[in-house]
């Protein structure tokens, strides 16, 4: 019988393992979607940054490595050969059901502690992001964007545009973010 070798994505976080969710269609849809987003926008304004989409180690200290979803990168000299050891611009995390908790919580701590700028949270399925940026060393949630939701009369709202923090120009459209995710839950 043929072995099968699975390479299993982890991270590390203060010395414990946690296996990394399997990726779901509607996550991948979103993470490709604003990566196209952010390079379409960097290679347009002439900026020397990199976007990387789930496959660079972000280490943090000697016990911390995390993978994010999407971080962009500005400053080239902390690549090191495990991933990148330096503080990127953005990060972009986006919610399955099993990494709710090391998102809004665990990643949340660490990414604010380390000064990265601004922190996306986005929930595929109900098509809503959550923009925090760090001000006094704590991330204050700036806003939260969203397609449609019914508010309190049974009326639905939407708040569908907003600009990325670190990039004032970046003007982000959530039918773009939520471009061919499916309706399922």
């Amino acid at each position: 019988m043929e072995e099968l070798f699975v390479d299993i994505k982890e991270e590390m976080i203060d010395g414990k393992i946690y296996n990394m969710a399997p990726v779901r269609s509607n996550h991948s849809m979103v993470v490709i979607n604003i990566g196209d987003i952010i390079k379409k926008y960097l290679l347009e304004k002439g900026k020397d940054c990199i976007v990387s989409q789930d496959n660079l180690d972000l280490h943090i200290d000697d016990k911390t490595y995390v993978t994010p979803d999407i971080m962009v990168i500005c400053d080239k000299t902390r690549f090191i050969y495990e991933g990148y050891n330096g503080v990127p611009e953005l990060v972009v995390e986006v919610l399955s059901k099993s990494t709710v908790k090391l998102d809004r919580v665990i990643k949340f701590k660490k990414y604010c502690k380390l000064g990265i700028k601004e922190y996306w949270i986005v929930h595929p399925e109900d098509k809503i992001l959550e923009q925090y940026v760090i001000d006094n060393n704590e991330y204050n949630l700036l806003d939260v964007y969203y397609i449609e939701l019914i508010d309190k009369e049974g009326f639905p709202k939407s708040k569908r545009e907003f600009n990325a923090n670190v990039f004032e120009d970046l003007k982000i459209n959530l039918f773009d973010v939520f471009k061919n995710v499916l309706d399922y839950k």
